[in-house]
């Protein structure tokens, strides 16, 4: 059996990395993006199984990540985890189809089992 795929997007290194050690634990082979043309260059080369993105991203807005994310077919029946800081959290989790999402900072246990939950 193929061990389940988790893919994080987050463009501070230390999160990523935190992110990804934390998954990693799950069992999961963890890919990582710090951006979001990497991201969709992922997306489009394999559907993980859980998609773990921060909203912000250093190349592109949110919108037109969207738009770009949203023309990839299949990507709109991942599940999905949002982060961010950002107020407007709740509305990119609607048009994203995201079920579970959480304001930074996230503690360890609280992402670990939202992760696992799709798992």
């Amino acid at each position: 059996m193929t061990a389940p795929t988790i893919l994080v997007v987050e463009d501070a290194p230390d999160l990523l990395m935190l992110y990804k050690r934390y998954f990693a634990k799950l069992g999961a082979t963890v890919q990582t993006a710090e951006t979001g043309e990497r991201a969709l260059e992922l997306l489009k080369q394999s559907k993980p199984t859980v998609l773990v993105m921060d909203l912000t991203l250093k190349d592109m807005g949110t919108d037109d990540f969207y738009q770009k994310f949203a023309a990839i077919e299949g990507a709109k029946d991942l599940s999905m985890i949002l982060i961010s800081g950002r107020d407007d959290l709740s509305t990119w989790a609607g048009r994203f189809g995201a079920t579970k999402f959480y304001k930074k900072p996230v503690e360890r246990d609280v992402i670990t089992a939202a992760v696992k939950s799709f798992l």
